[in-house]
């Protein structure tokens, strides 16, 4: 059964929040939620309160949540997510610049090019992971599909044609390479 403080909390943590107060609404979030753990939209206040704090997984976390248990309008929770990643590719790009050679970090770079629609770029940093580990055909088939996926096809010839060459009877290759012919 709900109290007047149930129905007080929300208000009073959204308060807080906009007055800058955001420890204190944390808490006012929180006290909420432990009556009403279904709240979406508390999930979601929660979440832009933590992410202010600069606390992006417990903000994710959050807004993840607030997918979960139905947020009304999506889109919000989306566009935030979406916010926190590209704030991210600068940071992974000048990381990349400072450690080209790094494998994982080239590989995540890799991710965060083509979510941002950086065909061309993540073509460029695939080449470079190619490069240093030719061996590992497996790190570039999947990059490979997306671009073909994304309509990236100038860029995805550009990788696939040095795999094509070394690997002519890989299966995975020859499928990809199928693929492209028929989606150009």
């Amino acid at each position: 059964m709900a109290t007047a403080t149930d129905h007080i909390l929300p208000q009073l943590a959204d308060a807080l929040t906009k007055k800058g107060h955001y420890n204190e609404a944390l808490l006012r979030f929180e006290q909420a939620l432990a009556s009403d753990r279904s709240n979406a939209e508390l999930w979601f206040g929660l979440a832009q309160t933590w992410l202010v704090l600069g606390q992006e997984s417990k903000g994710a976390a959050n807004l993840y949540r607030a997918l979960d248990v139905g947020l009304t309008q999506p889109t919000r929770a989306l566009k935030l997510l979406a916010s926190m990643f590209q704030e991210s590719l600068e940071p992974a790009r000048a990381a990349l610049e400072r450690y080209p050679n790094d494998i994982a970090l080239l590989a995540l770079n890799i991710e965060f090019e083509l979510a941002h629609g950086n065909g061309t770029r993540a073509c460029s940093v695939a080449q470079r992971l190619f490069e240093l580990t030719p061996e590992r055909v497996d790190l570039i088939i999947p990059v490979i599909q997306k671009l073909i996926d994304d309509d990236w096809h100038a860029e995805a010839r550009t990788l696939i044609e040095p795999l094509a060459h070394n690997n002519p009877e890989d299966p995975e290759i020859v499928l990809l390479v199928d693929t492209l012919s028929a989606s150009s």
